[in-house]
């Protein structure tokens, strides 16, 4: 069998020490680990995906009917400053490619961080209220309050930039915020929700023996 000598030369010490102190010293179980967080981020890829595209757009769609499809430039509506400077980022990107500048690929640059800040306590009477975020959720019957929107997406951001960034998930209570990922788009969309759904591969890693495999520290996010 292949022991990948040197493969954590690779990762780094750094990195590939979690996983390797998860496993009491045991390279083989430690590297075994590092193969199954890869393969447990890349099952909530696609559930994740849908949710933030899903959010970006109909939280867009909102915006557009009360404040034009030019919303993010308008004054006194996006006011926090790393919002602002999330826009002119994405203004200049698109520039320096050359590309068009057009709301949906305005839209499609801005990361969740910027949606989820939508959602935050200073824009309860404003985005959330007048500017129409409420009615981006399609819910049936009691519609979701900002604030519980607000405790499901921001562990889910953070988790979506673990992801992206190839950090270590397995101590997360990863069934939680998949169940939550589901219940965010349900409430934007019931059909994207039953596509990511059928697409999802997250149940073949997840068992009752999950827990087991899970990386130091203790705390679940």
């Amino acid at each position: 069998m292949t022991d990948f000598k040197g493969f954590e030369e690779a990762l780094s010490n750094e990195r590939f020490g979690a996983y390797l102190e998860s496993c009491e010293g045991d390279r083989a179980k430690a590297l075994a680990l590092y193969g199954l967080n890869a393969r447990v981020s890349a099952s909530l890829y696609v559930p994740i995906q849908v949710l933030e595209v899903t959010l970006r757009n109909r939280f867009h769609h909102h915006l557009s009917e009360t404040y034009g499809e030019c919303w993010y430039e308008r004054g006194g509506v996006i006011t926090h400053v790393f919002q602002r400077q999330k826009i002119s980022d994405a203004l200049a990107g698109l520039a320096m490619e050359k590309r068009p500048i057009e709301p949906g690929r305005v839209v499609a640059s801005l990361t969740l961080g910027f949606w989820t800040a939508c959602v935050s306590g200073p824009y309860e009477d404003t985005l959330w209220r007048r500017g129409g975020l409420a009615k981006a959720f399609m819910k049936s019957g009691e519609k979701p309050q900002r604030k519980k929107v607000m405790r499901l997406v921001t562990p889910i951001r953070k988790l979506r930039n673990r992801i992206a960034h190839h950090e270590p998930i397995l101590y997360w209570d990863l069934a939680k915020h998949h169940r939550n990922i589901f219940t965010l788009t349900d409430w934007l969309m019931p059909v994207a929700a039953e596509w990511a759904k059928a697409e999802s591969t997250f149940e073949t890693f997840y068992d009752e023996e999950f827990s087991n495999l899970m990386l130091k520290p203790a705390d679940r996010a």
